[in-house]
This record gives C-alpha cells, structure tokens and sequence, in this order.
C-alpha cells in the first residue's frame, strides 16, 4: 500500500476515517476488535460518522456477541441486537487493531473467515503502531484503507 495521507492528533485521524468511509459511499459500517478495549474506540470512531445510522460492533470475530452503536445524548452507546443479520454484508468492515494483539487470542485465519461470513465491500485497517505490519496482517487482508496512528511520546507529569 502507498501512503496518501500524513497528519497528527486525534482530530486528524477521526476526519480522515470519516472523508474515507464517506468516499465508500458506506451505508454500514461493522466494527470488529478486541472485547473491551476496541469497544470506546469504535465508539470514538462512531461518532465521526454519526450520519450513518446502521453502525455495529463486533468482539472479536463473535458475530452472535455483535451489537448496534447508536447516537445517544452523551455519544455513541452500544444496544443488544434481535436480528444478527443486520450485521452481514457491511458496505464497510472496520477491523481494529486490539484483533491483532496476542491477549485477544484472535488469529489470521479467524479474522479472515469473519470477513467471509460477513462478505464486506471494502476493509479499513483501524489501529495505532502499525501492529498490523508487526504481525503481517497488513499484507494477508485485502484492505481498501489503512489508518496507522502513532502515540510516541507519551509525556507524563507530576506537579
């Protein structure tokens, strides 16, 4: 893949996945990340594409865990699901990067039979210091986009 696109922050990153699923023409989005930390990010990623009404999240590879994120009053919140379905054939399937992270316990090859089962138009690659090149996923999953943020340094103070 070639870089089209450098910038900092997080403002930079939430308008660039926005301009990106906005240029897919996406009409759903589905999440896929690690249980508990992936969660508040496709929240915080939610909310840049708040327009989009047909939004999911996905622990993991668990499609029957999947549920619904919704505008609410205070952000993007999560409600279970009735219909599974909805979560198939996403225009867009967003994979983040605690997937690839050892804790999850997640492979290549469930993360590659996931995008099978849900049989997305396109795949955004969302995750920060470049983990995917590190585990090689950036080059065995087809991916339309990547967004690779960066947290170096980290500065901590004290008075």
């Amino acid at each position: 893949m070639k870089k089209i696109e450098k910038g900092s922050g997080i403002s930079f990153q939430l308008r660039t996945f926005r301009k990106i699923i906005k240029e897919l023409n996406a009409n759903k989005v589905v999440f896929a990340g690690s249980k508990y930390v992936c969660l508040p990010f496709a929240e915080l990623n939610g909310y840049a594409i708040r327009d989009i009404k047909n939004q999911y999240f996905i622990p993991e590879t668990d499609v029957e865990n999947g549920v619904k994120l919704v505008s609410k009053s205070i952000g993007i919140q999560y409600i279970e699901l009735e219909n599974k379905e909805e979560i198939y054939n996403p225009d867009v399937l967003v994979l983040l990067g605690g997937l690839a992270m050892e804790s999850s316990g997640v492979s290549l090859e469930d993360v590659n039979e996931l995008i099978k089962k849900l049989n997305p138009k396109h795949i955004v690659g969302l995750y920060f210091m470049s983990i995917f090149q590190k585990v090689g996923w950036d080059k065995k999953i087809d991916f339309d986009y990547i967004i690779d943020g960066q947290i170096n340094p980290v500065d901590v103070y004290s008075k």
